[in-house]
């Protein structure tokens, strides 16, 4: 680990003060990984969408959770979908107010990542109906033969995986919405599993900006 004083959260600021440019380069990403000589198990996108004539940055972090799964986010079908989904269903807010079109925006997004992540948790029902029916070997067996499934259950289903949206209004004012509250403190079975599985003492190392930092299973 480094001997600097400063911990993880000042370096994208002293990252940020380094840097300067008078032109857009498009969208990039910077990743911090605060232990050496281990890979960074997160994975992220950051995407600049032309939709209907505007202009909208889409960004999306994904926590790896003590694994790295080779899956990369740009070629996610559904990243593609969203886009496709979210141009062919503007057309009754055309002409309209911009809050209204804006809301349009985030309420398709927002329904196709639900549907993205339900569908993962069914997959598992299907599998495992009632895992509290299996023995230790039968579990590990039921996960070794669809490992393909869990994997994909542990990339994209964590509660410090975080989806937004950001815009700017056509008089040049940006704006941004957060569009995954799933496996949150908005999930109250998942929030109450998380809380009861700590002391009183580690509520805030376990819960920060309502996300839940530690595993519990899809619901």
């Amino acid at each position: 680990m480094s001997s600097s004083p400063r911990s993880l959260h000042d370096w994208p600021e002293l990252f940020t003060r380094m840097c300067s440019s008078t032109v857009s380069a498009g969208m990039h990403c910077v990743t911090f990984q605060p232990t050496p000589g281990t890979p960074n198990q997160d994975r992220f996108v950051a995407q600049e969408w032309d939709l209907d004539g505007r202009r909208w940055k889409f960004l999306a972090v994904l926590d790896g959770t003590n694994m790295v799964f080779p899956f990369p986010l740009e070629d996610i079908d559904k990243i593609e979908g969203l886009k496709k989904n979210c141009t062919g269903s503007l057309s009754d807010t055309r002409g309209g107010p911009e809050k209204r079109y804006t809301k349009r925006v985030q309420e398709i997004l927002s329904c196709q990542i639900y549907y993205f992540d339900k569908g993962i948790g069914d997959a598992i029902e299907e599998l495992c109906p009632d895992s509290s029916l299996l023995d230790d070997e039968q579990a590990r067996n039921l996960v070794n033969t669809t490992k393909n499934v869990f994997q994909r259950a542990l990339f994209a289903g964590l509660g410090d995986s975080t989806v937004g949206l950001a815009y700017t209004s056509p008089e040049g004012y940006g704006n941004g919405e957060r569009l995954l509250t799933l496996h949150s403190t908005h999930t109250p079975l998942e929030y109450f599993t998380i809380v009861m599985r700590h002391p009183t003492t580690e509520k805030t190392t376990i819960i920060q900006d309502e996300c839940l930092l530690d595993i519990a299973l899809p619901t």
